[in-house]
């Protein structure tokens, strides 16, 4: 997937790369600013991002399908890593035995609480190395 725009993120198979971001109205007009500007030569690099091992790459796609209202696909996932998504993240259990998850029509979806806590739950599945990848980030 590819994001176009100021603060785009962008996925390849391997990297999660995106440019500047900002949250408030002032940093966002900043942003969109500074993107207008630029130049061609200067997207042929990202300013933000990572490489992602085989296990990030499961947990990216598991995140990005889990917290859609349509969910993950199950077939999909097992066609593309070749394992089941319960054995690859054997914490989604807690989901189903909560009632937070379910399985239905070959996907694992969110229950209406679910999709409720997706905040919390993204977090919740994201990995120790990403945690500290994020966490000794600095802007420079």
């Amino acid at each position: 997937m590819v994001g176009l725009g100021a603060g785009a993120r962008s996925y390849t198979s391997a990297l999660h790369y995106s440019t500047e971001y900002a949250v408030g109205r002032a940093g966002v007009q900043a942003v969109i600013g500074q993107f207008i500007k630029s130049q061609n030569e200067d997207f042929g690099a990202a300013g933000y991002g990572c490489r992602l091992d085989g296990n990030e790459q499961r947990r990216r796609y598991l995140l990005k399908s889990l917290l859609r209202s349509d969910g993950l696909n199950i077939a999909s996932y097992r066609a593309r890593f070749g394992g089941e998504p319960l054995s690859d993240f054997p914490q989604l259990t807690e989901l189903l035995e909560r009632g937070i998850g379910v399985v239905q029509d070959g996907s694992l979806r969110l229950s209406a609480q679910g999709l409720e806590l997706s905040d919390v739950i993204g977090p919740w599945l994201c990995s120790a190395e990403m945690r500290q990848k994020m966490e000794r980030y600095v802007l420079t």
